[in-house]
């Protein structure tokens, strides 16, 4: 894990493809996130915002709310199960 975030906002990590709403306080997860939109802006226009960036359908960049601390080791542990080597 990184260190805290300073601003609650949008991060998104392109290896993966994932982004998440990560609150201030709270840690990235593992791996190489950017900030991308701060946290007035919905999901769902972040969502599309990253799928035209990237040309995928946007429904193929999940997305993920890591408010608290459990949210993040939930989170962690999902990729560890679902991507092999995803938490480098």
């Amino acid at each position: 894990m990184a260190g805290a975030v300073q601003r609650t906002g949008y991060y998104f990590n392109r290896e993966l493809p994932y982004f998440a709403l990560v609150a201030k306080g709270i840690p990235l997860p593992s791996g190489r996130w950017i900030r991308i939109a701060d946290d007035e802006q919905p999901p769902w226009k972040v969502q599309e915002l990253i799928a035209s960036s990237i040309a995928v359908p946007s429904n193929q960049v999940p997305f993920a709310a890591l408010l608290t601390h459990f949210d993040l080791l939930e989170f962690e542990q999902e990729l560890r199960g679902r991507t092999p080597g995803a938490m480098r």
